[in-house]
């Protein structure tokens, strides 16, 4: 299992990938798998990838859409819950992974296999108790490929550690620095560190595990490498192209109509933190600013929902209405968002050199003609 944040908190859950690995005899594989093409070969695996609808992240690696589900925050556990129900139904027996099992049958116990499996388990004892039920104990591959490169308390990433194992042939296989990974490829990542590590012999000695460079954030910025991490503003949020999907919003008092007091744009965000907003700005008066989501369809779930609806932090009722323009973006999805705005960046590059270009041209021929010796005619008028 590798999930993707979502927010400040650190429990929440943008993606969630899961591979489901049927019992397997090490015996009968003849080479260690170098590629994530022979592992899904070695091994009878399946891999599936759960979003959040409302918490996309742009652009990422690409899944397969057969296998991708788009679910509510709310119904993410009962989706997990009946694929893993039913992965014990088909495993039967343990060991065969084809006879589904009987009434005497007891329930295959599961195993939750991660790398750095810290965030998956605090979403597991936060949101998803059910799916933690379902598994008989856990495994974190970081801290055994830690012991086996001998590392003490450095701590290896997921790619460094496919390399040790030799996979990288592929340059896909172990995942970019740069570009965001996608969760459920990131599992088929997990299940070649598991094999792996599980086709060692004793006499290989130690792992000669080697680190990559990284990229190294600052706190503002490691806070920011997820969309949900709430950009805050004073007024609506800019620019507008990036922030297409909002809505304003204002706490309207039961009697008058008037706002009951200032806040700012983290309390906001925080009141309104169940639908998962991108941004928030603040207005210099009472209870009053823009949310903005992170695609259309959210906002106008989140006007349908909020307009009208109590406060119960001070009372009153909100009114919500959209601010989205279409004359601003054709997009729809944060993904057409992203590909829109890169596309737009780099049109304004492209016309921005042609711009320069002419006026270079335009001073080499004005330097030219000022060379240019005058006709003789011209410059002596007695002819």
């Amino acid at each position: 299992m590798d999930a993707e944040p979502w927010g400040h908190e650190g429990v929440d859950v943008a993606e969630l990938g899961l591979s489901l690995i049927r019992p397997f005899d090490m015996s009968k594989i003849e080479q260690p798998p170098t590629t994530i093409q022979e592992l899904q070969s070695c091994l009878s695996i399946s891999t599936y990838s759960i979003k959040i609808r409302g918490r996309e992240q742009g652009k990422r690696e690409r899944f397969p859409a057969e296998n991708s589900k788009l679910v509510k925050a709310e119904d993410l556990e009962k989706a997990l819950m009946e694929i893993l129900v039913s992965f014990q139904g088909v495993l039967g027996t343990p060991g065969n992974g084809k006879r589904p099992p009987t009434d005497a049958t007891p329930t295959p116990p599961l195993i939750l296999v991660g790398f750095d499996l810290a965030f998956e388990l605090r979403s597991l004892a936060k949101s998803f108790s059910k799916i933690a039920e379902c598994f008989a104990s856990w495994v974190d591959l970081q801290e055994l490929v830690k012991d086996a490169a001998q590392l003490g308390s450095t701590s290896p990433s997921l790619r460094d550690s496919l390399t040790a194992l030799g996979f990288g042939s592929i340059r896909t296989d172990t995942g970019s620095i740069w570009k965001k990974h996608s969760a459920a490829k990131d599992t088929l990542r997990i299940a070649a560190v598991l094999l792996g590590l599980s086709l060692r012999d004793a006499d290989q000695g130690v792992l000669p595990l080697t680190f990559t460079w990284r990229r190294k954030w600052s706190t503002a910025k490691a806070r920011q490498q997820y969309r949900g991490t709430g950009k805050l503003f004073k007024g609506l949020p800019k620019p507008r192209e990036q922030f297409p999907f909002t809505a304003r919003v204002d706490l309207l008092d039961d009697n008058d109509g008037a706002p009951h007091r200032k806040v700012t744009a983290k309390d906001l965000m925080e009141i309104f933190a169940a639908h998962a907003p991108a941004a928030a700005g603040s207005l210099k008066r009472g209870v009053s600013g823009f949310i903005s989501l992170s695609s259309f369809d959210s906002l106008n779930e989140f006007v349908a929902a909020v307009n009208g609806m109590t406060c119960e932090e001070y009372g009153g009722s909100w009114a919500a209405v959209s601010f989205f323009d279409p004359a601003l973006t054709p997009a729809r999805t944060a993904d057409e968002l992203e590909e829109f705005n890169k596309a737009r960046q780099q049109a304004t590059i492209l016309e921005k050199r042609k711009l320069r270009k002419q006026k270079k041209q335009g001073q080499g021929q004005g330097q030219r003609r000022e060379n240019i010796p005058q006709d003789e005619s011209a410059s002596n008028p007695s002819l």
